[in-house]
């Protein structure tokens, strides 16, 4: 049976195109995204109203993308390792090279937010060594408050 984790970040200001999520696929295992769940808390107004495109990717033999935080992360069964697992949010220098294989591309309003929730035939799975991405590609206009949990399962090790 997979083990399965969640990793959040707390509300955050983001003002530019990020990494929302990437984890590094420790050696060894498999990763497969059960869901992903980013809102705002900031902008309520109607004049402040706006789409954000996202999309997720698994990247191989890529760089990983640097300068955000490092997310909290839990494991639903106790006793689960958290060891050898880097999760990182908002990177705003986002991971680089490698070969590129897009998950999903969509876009979000951001009073509803963004709710990735595969069905278990559509969950793609990544490779341990490789990165697993949740990409913002469009620039907020202006600050917003993000939060956000990713949840996957690991298999393997």
């Amino acid at each position: 049976m997979p083990l399965v984790y969640s990793a959040t970040f707390p509300p955050t200001s983001v003002t530019a195109q990020v990494d929302l999520f990437q984890i590094e696929v420790p050696s060894g295992r498999t990763l497969e995204a059960l869901s992903v769940h980013v809102g705002q808390n900031t902008d309520a107004g109607d004049a402040e109203s706006e789409m954000l495109s996202y999309h997720i990717k698994k990247l191989n033999g890529g760089t990983p993308g640097t300068g955000g935080q490092t997310c909290s992360l839990s494991a639903t069964s106790s006793g689960a390792s958290l060891v050898g697992i880097t999760v990182t949010a908002l990177n705003t220098a986002k991971a680089t090279g490698g070969t590129i294989g897009t998950i999903q591309r969509d876009a979000f309003h951001i009073a509803a937010g963004l709710h990735y929730v595969p069905v278990p035939e559509e969950r793609h799975e990544v490779n341990g060594g490789d990165l697993f991405i949740v990409e913002l590609d469009k620039t907020p206009s202006d600050g917003l408050g993000m939060v956000g949990t990713l949840n996957f399962s690991l298999t393997g090790g």
